[in-house]
């Protein structure tokens, strides 16, 4: 059975990885995860560790962008199925 590794403990990999006291692959042994992934785990910390002490979040920014878009969308989509309902009662008589 696979195990399934939470963010917390992913954080936590990521961050002994960072530190490099230990090698990956006694830090993925301790984590019941591969190497690579512990690596990839660090390799995401060191990239998106900036994000946290941002003012502006432009990550916070960018998923409130995308929520609107995808709300629009759903808007469209609900118009689209009532004009095509309309179409297809008037189509008929």
């Amino acid at each position: 059975m696979k195990k399934t590794i939470t963010s917390k403990e992913k954080a936590c990999a990521a961050l002994e990885a960072l530190t490099e006291a230990d090698t990956l692959a006694s830090i993925a042994s301790k984590y019941n995860a591969h190497p690579i992934q512990v690596g990839k785990w660090r390799k995401v910390a060191k990239e998106k560790l900036h994000t946290l002490f941002d003012k502006n979040n432009s990550e916070q920014k960018r998923i409130k962008e995308l929520e609107h878009q995808v709300d629009e969308l759903h808007r469209l989509i609900g118009t689209r199925d009532e004009e095509l309902t309309w179409l297809k009662k008037k189509s008929t008589l």
